[in-house]
């Protein structure tokens, strides 16, 4: 009988577990409205196409990077809750960018 109810309590407790380590749909939502669409960097420049490339790592660390003079245009790192927060005031488009480094 306890060998019985220790093993459910087991089993119980890794579940409990699981189900708070599982990432959050809000979490990704909130992420993803977070990096800038890499659509909006795909272009072309005095004749060189451009593009955005976005590395992450285990920590849950990203960066989106332009190859327009690879630049950094979003650093989302967690906060010490563990929210993604984005740490770079960046432009969401390459035209954005561009007209932003043109204009005195």
């Amino acid at each position: 009988m306890f060998k019985r109810n220790f093993i459910l309590l087991a089993v119980i407790m890794n579940m409990a577990v699981a189900c708070k380590n599982a990432p959050k749909n809000s979490d990704k939502d909130s992420l993803l409205s977070l990096l800038p669409a890499t659509e909006q960097f795909r272009d072309t420049i005095d004749g060189k196409p451009t593009d955005l490339h976005i590395l992450k790592n285990k920590k849950g660390m990203y960066v989106a990077i332009t190859n327009f003079g690879g630049r950094n245009v979003s650093l989302v790192v967690p906060d010490k809750s563990g929210k993604p927060v984005d740490v770079i005031v960046g432009s969401g488009s390459l035209k954005d960018f561009y007209r932003f480094m043109v204009t005195p």
